[in-house]
């Protein structure tokens, strides 16, 4: 994926690092194990740089902030809010 214009590595970063960290610790035996496919462009687009998240969507973010931006809100599956690329608009 590209993300183009878009500063978005924060949302990359974030969920990659979330998405890892509840596949190590599922309490279940490893053929059971399911990885969550969090959707990345959910935080860019829904985010604001004003109290409490301090995000700015395409004009940066950070992974920390994003966490709170989940607890507080919940996730999205990647595949119910594809990313769209701000270079060439692709989605997926």
């Amino acid at each position: 994926m590209a993300q183009g214009n878009c500063g978005a590595c924060w949302a990359f970063t974030g969920n990659t690092l979330l998405e890892a960290t509840e596949y190590i610790y599922q309490q279940v035996p490893d053929n059971l194990k399911s990885k969550k496919e969090l959707s990345f462009q959910y935080p860019v687009d829904c985010v604001s740089w004003e109290y409490p998240y301090y995000l700015a969507g395409c004009s940066g973010g950070d992974a920390l902030r994003m966490f709170d931006f989940y607890k507080n809100e919940g996730t999205v599956n990647r595949h119910d809010y594809e990313y769209e690329s701000g270079l060439t608009g692709a989605t997926g």
